[in-house]
């Protein structure tokens, strides 16, 4: 709402919102220009499909735009094995569509060969390309990633 005041008082007469010098948003859901006008994706959920253990471990991060914009389809989402600072990529994949606001899809890796004794951290990040920075601008550039936590692939038995 554009006619707040600062500590979130509602006026007792509504200011006119349409007309010269104004928004001219009268009843409008006005998202305005610049800086929070724009997309901005999350990893919402991370899961592990170890079906193909010991030689494959697919690793699936959901992508969610909690913004006001839409992305394009083939928004990057890389994975990363991390220990302490350090992070080695694994792979990057595509948002196979479109994400408008609200919208959510998967990003799945095939992880070739992953380990079967000692887990690993494994990060997903939204956004990156694997040169470990973000595609496009976006109104929050600090909740991309998501963890998957220990993942090691191990054989039933």
């Amino acid at each position: 709402m554009t006619n707040l005041g600062d500590s979130g008082q509602i006026p007792s007469q509504e200011p006119r919102s349409w007309g010269p010098g104004t928004l001219n948003s009268f009843r409008q859901n006005y998202q305005g220009t610049g800086t929070f006008a724009a997309p901005d994706l999350v990893v919402s959920r991370t899961t592990l499909d170890g079906t193909g253990c010991p030689g494959v471990l697919r690793l699936v991060a959901e992508v969610t735009n909690i913004g006001s914009r839409a992305t394009r389809a083939g928004t990057p989402v890389a994975f990363y094995t991390t220990t302490g600072a350090a992070r080695d990529l694994l792979g990057v994949v595509s948002v196979n569509q479109a994400l408008r606001p609200g919208d959510r899809a998967e990003a799945v890796l095939e992880w070739k060969g992953p380990p079967r004794v000692d887990p690993v951290r494994v990060q997903a990040v939204a956004g990156d390309d694997g040169t470990g920075k973000l595609v496009r601008h976006e109104c929050d550039e600090t909740n991309n990633a998501a963890d998957f936590g220990g993942v090691a692939c191990r054989e039933a038995g």
